[in-house]
């Protein structure tokens, strides 16, 4: 069971109780009618920016199969920094 505690201006529990009385409930069903509908809005919302993200499949080359290949075997090369490898890259560049 959860709590929830509102602290209202006067307006504003005017306003609650007035569309309280319209919907024919309690002020509890009405909050809690309204916090689902909310909850509603938000997951749709996510799910709409969800929907429009594409996202390419990534189908790797024969040289990128190589190295994952390579990498599977442990034929690759460890760095104990990033600077250790950067130096390593830029010596063979």
């Amino acid at each position: 069971m959860t709590m929830i505690m509102l602290n209202l201006n006067q307006q504003d529990e005017s306003l609650l109780l007035q569309a309280v009385k319209q919907m024919g409930g309690s002020i509890e069903q009405f909050i809690l009618q309204s916090m689902r509908k909310e909850a509603l809005q938000t997951t749709q919302h996510f799910n709409e920016q969800n929907q429009s993200i594409v996202m390419k499949n990534f189908v790797p080359n024969a040289e990128t199969l190589q190295a994952i290949e390579s990498a599977r075997r442990g034929e690759v090369e460890h760095f104990a920094t990033y600077e250790d490898m950067m130096t390593a890259l830029s010596k063979t560049s």
